[in-house]
């Protein structure tokens, strides 16, 4: 799991699980068991422990200096990915009655468009029926 990767990168830069836990906001029991379950799967000891200090051995150095670079590129990708779904875009389909649509509908689809101007509004007035049924997909 990429959050036992965040874990030990956490502990390495920080140098200790309580620092790690308090920096990714998670639990003490919670960044240990991460360590273990990465350790284990690695199948060598990545950070040597003392009571105060947690230090990366000669293999978690290097296997830090490996995952670095990919973590940080996984978190970008997080980000850029949550930043896009967070503004709509696209067509906004929107059909009403020909007498409601300039004075109600007008001055809303205006506002909306400014505050998304990503999204592009394809406006239909029409005083007859439309059947929205084939048109949802």
């Amino acid at each position: 799991r990429i959050d036992d990767f965040e874990a030990f990168m956490a502990i390495v830069e920080h140098g200790s699980l309580t620092a790690a836990a308090r920096r990714l906001n998670r639990s003490l029991q919670s960044i240990s068991r991460s360590l273990a379950t990465l350790e284990e799967s690695v199948g060598v000891e990545l950070v040597q422990r003392t009571t105060r200090r947690s230090t990366p051995s000669e293999a978690g150095a290097a296997f830090f200096r490996r995952i670095k670079p990919a973590i940080d590129e996984i978190n970008e990708a997080r980000l850029q990915a949550a930043n896009q779904r967070s503004e709509p875009s696209g067509i906004l389909r929107v059909s009403a009655p020909v007498l409601f649509g300039p004075d109600f509908l007008m001055p809303v689809i205006a506002d909306y468009m400014r505050m998304y101007p990503r999204v592009e509004v394809d406006l239909l007035l029409s005083d007859e029926f439309v059947d929205l049924g084939p048109r949802v997909s």
